[in-house]
């Protein structure tokens, strides 16, 4: 039985077993296209917020977009995660001498060089 893929519901399941959720389908889509459209619709901030609620971000698929959207403060605290954690993937795969570079040239600009 499916009943979600974040990390979230994934780690708490692990964790309880799933005999201890519960599903209830709210809407019968036919297409993939509707069920994002309706992850939309019904996967609100309210939700989000809800303590009961292992949805992170509203509208589903979209949740970068949709905490962008709702100013939501997580939207600035992952971008900056994102491009630390890329940097540091970018940093790990370079030589020293491309890392001298990188730093000289300001990061972006120097990595454009290369």
């Amino acid at each position: 039985m499916y009943i979600g893929s974040g990390a979230a519901i994934k780690n708490a399941i692990e964790k309880y077993d799933i005999e201890n959720f519960k599903r209830e389908i709210i809407e019968v889509v036919g297409s993939a296209e509707e069920k994002w459209l309706a992850e939309i619709k019904h996967v609100t901030l309210e939700v989000v917020r809800d303590e009961n609620s292992y949805n992170m971000a509203p509208g589903g698929k979209n949740w970068i977009a949709a905490m962008k959207r709702e100013n939501d403060s997580r939207f600035s605290e992952h971008q900056s995660k994102a491009g630390k954690l890329g940097a540091k993937s970018y940093l790990c795969s370079i030589t020293e001498e491309e890392k001298r570079n990188w730093h000289s040239g300001s990061g972006k600009k120097s990595a454009e060089k290369l």
